[in-house]
């Protein structure tokens, strides 16, 4: 039994950090550090070919439907989220990459030229602060 300690030690150790590490990531990964979409000046950015198509507040409950000369998509926002339900690209990317709440996320559908972005207040300050 001593034996087994000695040699399984280490290894606990290394399993230990590992898990303490990923619960920590966990952890920060759940803070709204580049502020959330419930900001009141959240917005939803929609171009389509390279243009802008829309500026829609992220609180009303809407549903955007985008028919260009690359495509067609319908965009979903509601409680505070953005998602893709439809599109007639190929690949459906766009619609798996669910729902984005917070500024600075953003869906892009590549065949289609759509980009789908939230900005918000704090957007043009600083990245990071280091003392």
């Amino acid at each position: 039994m001593k034996v087994f300690l000695k040699k399984a030690l280490p290894d606990l150790a290394v399993i230990l950090i590992l898990f303490g590490t990923a619960f920590l990531l966990y952890l920060w990964r759940g803070f709204p550090g580049g502020g959330s979409a419930a900001d009141p000046e959240a917005t939803v950015i929609v171009e389509s070919g390279g243009g802008l198509y829309g500026t829609y507040s992220i609180r009303d409950e809407e549903t955007i439907i985008v028919d260009s000369a690359y495509g067609h998509n319908t965009i979903r926002i509601e409680d505070g989220a953005v998602f893709v339900t439809d599109a007639d690209c190929r690949d459906h990317v766009c619609m798996r990459s669910g729902k984005i709440r917070r500024r600075g996320e953003s869906i892009i559908c590549l065949p289609n030229r759509l980009t789908v972005r939230i900005t918000g207040k704090g957007e043009d300050g600083y990245d990071a602060v280091a003392y």
